[in-house]
Order: C-alpha cells, then structure tokens, then sequence
C-alpha cells in the first residue's frame, strides 16, 4: 500500500522486481481494509503513540485546503473554480501545532472551505495515549480569509474554541500567518504522495483511503522521528550511567545501588519502545489474520 501510494494512474505500474504484489490484489487490499476501518485506526492509534512521546500540541489548530485534479471524475468532485472549471476535488485538512495532520475530508472541488470547518472540527478523533481524558478539541483555531463569517465563528465558539480567522477587505499583516503556515507544509508533505497530487480513482471511498494513509505515513514518520531521538537519548544515559557505575564500583554505599536501578531504567526504556511499534503492527496484521481465518 506504501508504494501504491507513490503511484499515479494504474496499480499495474507497481515494480514487481522490488517485491510488490499486482495492483489488482493491491487494489482489493486496500478497499477491503478501508470499508475494515483499518486506515482510520491506524491513524488514530499512530495520533496516541505521538501523544505517549509528548508530540502533540493542541494548544491550537489550523484549517485550510487545497485543491487538485480529478483525471476521472466520480462522487467527491466537481468545476474547479480555480482550474478553467474542470473537474477536481478538494483535500480540507486540520493540523495540530506541530502541522501532525489530525483529520481530513475530501470534497468536491467547488465547495467552499467554510462549510467543512464544523465537519472537520468533528472529524477529529479522541486522542488517548496518556492517562486522564483523552484530547479531542484544541484551544485555539487559525484560518485564513476564505474561513471568514460570522455564524461559523460563533459555530467554533460553542465547541469552547477560540478562533483567530483572517477578516476580508483588511491587509495583510495580521501576524496570523506564524501559526498557519504549519498546514501548507502538512498539505505539502501529504500531495508529495503522487496518488494524491492527482486524483485518479472515480470511487471517492478509495481516494480517501490513499488519504487516510498519507495522513499515516506522515504521523508513522513522526513518530519514528521522536522514538529514535528518544532510543538515542536512553542509550546515552544508560552508557553515561554505566560509566559512573563501573567508576564508583570500588566505592561500598548507596551510590552503587542507584546507579544499577538506574540502568535498568534504560533497559526499561527500550522494551517501551518496542512495546509501542509491534502495536502499531498489530493494526495492520488484523485484516491479513481474519482473511487467513475465513480461508
């Protein structure tokens, strides 16, 4: 499924000599495991681990959308107004601080971006990952001009959200752009996937399941990110401790004591990490076991 988002127009076109399966069992894969919810459980699963490593800010959040080509039209499109009216679709997007994409929603290319602001506020999933209740709202909303209206500042109020949208007819200026400019990168990051920088599916549940999964990918990556900082941080520790262990060896007390609780704290560390990928595993094996089963 990786490398069948790489790919524009033909699941054919997958390179078999680099191991992949045929595009027609790719296919299949991939409708099957979206109508299974898998993708949406593994973005939500990957949202708590990012939370459990602290890389999640939902101090505020960020909205905005952007626009591409649909090839073959289908549901979910429609005149572009900024593409001479042909057909295409939009990607509407929320972000958290950090630009971790928290939800999207796939339209028809002509639809405006405001009404999908309540809908994306409410596609945001509960994010667990520590203990207490799990984050679900962020503190603070930023837009850009075409989120401006009155009725749906007010719609964001009673989510308890602050919004800070751009205002029509005023210069630009505003400051607002330091926190927007997370969600463009996020936009850019998830088109870099060629599936999704031109639509090529007429079904629109397969062209959200690509979505879904680059919305995925690009919190795996995070993730990863922050594990192997973290992994690198507690062998650093525990090489640091080992050394004061061996250098106070000779020294009887509580010193010694310590510095073995200490180390074993770093193993502890390790089997965390460890812990956290193989669920995220677990996720993906769930749709190949039950087929397995039924077989």
């Amino acid at each position: 499924m990786y490398g069948l988002s790489y790919v524009g127009g033909s699941g054919e076109f997958l390179p078999q000599e680099l191991g992949f399966g045929s595009g027609m069992t790719c296919w299949r894969r991939l409708r099957d495991w979206n109508e299974a919810g898998v993708w949406q459980r593994l973005h939500e699963l990957l949202l708590s681990e990012l939370r459990a490593v602290d890389q999640l800010d939902f101090s505020r959040a960020t909205v905005d959308s952007s626009h591409i080509r649909a090839m073959k039209g289908g549901p979910a499109t429609g005149p572009s107004p900024v593409d001479r009216g042909k057909s295409g679709s939009k990607h509407h997007l929320i972000v958290e601080a950090h630009g971790i994409p928290l939800a999207a929603i796939t339209t028809g290319g002509n639809r405006n971006d405001v009404t999908q602001l309540i809908t994306l506020i409410q596609a945001v999933p509960p994010i667990r990952g520590k203990r207490g209740q799990p984050l679900r709202r962020p503190k603070h909303l930023y837009a850009d001009r075409g989120y401006d209206h009155e009725v749906y500042r007010d719609k964001v109020r009673r989510f308890q959200i602050t919004p800070h949208i751009a205002r029509r007819g005023t210069g630009h200026g505003s400051g607002l752009g330091v926190y927007r400019w997370v969600v463009e990168g996020a936009i850019a990051l998830l088109h870099w996937f060629r599936r999704l920088r031109i639509r090529w599916e007429i079904r629109d549940d397969i062209h959200h399941a690509f979505v879904a999964l680059g919305c995925a990918v690009i919190c795996w990556r995070r993730l990863r990110t922050a594990l192997c900082w973290e992994y690198g941080q507690a062998i650093v520790q525990g090489m640091a401790r080992s050394m004061r262990q061996n250098a106070f060896a000779a020294v009887p007390g509580p010193r010694s004591l310590t510095c073995g609780i200490s180390a074993s704290h770093a193993g502890s560390q390790h089997v965390d990490l460890t812990a956290r990928r193989e669920r995220v595993e677990t996720v993906l094996d769930q749709p190949a076991n039950r087929q397995q089963a039924s077989q």
